[in-house]
């Protein structure tokens, strides 16, 4: 059984809920992500406060960059995803290259390829509950 690295994603909150919501909210207020959307993401909100609250989820209130600690690192070859703060088309087309336009999944990938700057083979193997918070974060840039 695969258990997470350093503590990271365990029961223990490293982060109290109040400041894991202000991190969130920081990030989300630099974003100038609106009331209804957040409303409207509040399951994505709630899994990155989670994020935030067993330490795997930190924001650089600096630069905006929110980093990922792998809970499963495990035949990965990074321990971490860095996800930028802005995106526009020209970093996202060349990620889509290839993907259908009904392909879901392959979507979301590609936009958490542009995100991260990670190649694809790198994402498609993300263990479930390091692509949970991933997705959750990419859900802002739709």
């Amino acid at each position: 059984m695969l258990e997470a690295k350093n503590g990271i994603g365990t029961e223990e909150n490293v982060l109290p809920r109040e400041l894991a919501n202000q991190e969130i909210n920081s990030w989300l207020d630099k974003k100038k992500i609106k009331k209804s959307q957040r409303e409207e993401n509040k399951a994505s909100v709630d899994m990155l406060v989670e994020a935030f609250m067993d330490g795997s989820l930190t924001l650089n209130k600096d630069t905006n960059v929110l980093t990922l600690n792998l809970l499963f690192p495990e035949n990965m070859g990074i321990t971490k995803l860095d996800f930028r703060s802005r995106m526009n088309d020209a970093i996202l087309h060349p990620h889509l290259n290839g993907v259908k336009p009904t392909d879901v999944d392959g979507r979301i990938n590609a936009l958490i390829c542009a995100l991260t700057t990670q190649p694809k083979n790198i994402i498609t193997i993300l263990d479930s509950s390091d692509k949970r918070v991933a997705q959750s974060i990419a859900i802002f840039f739709l």
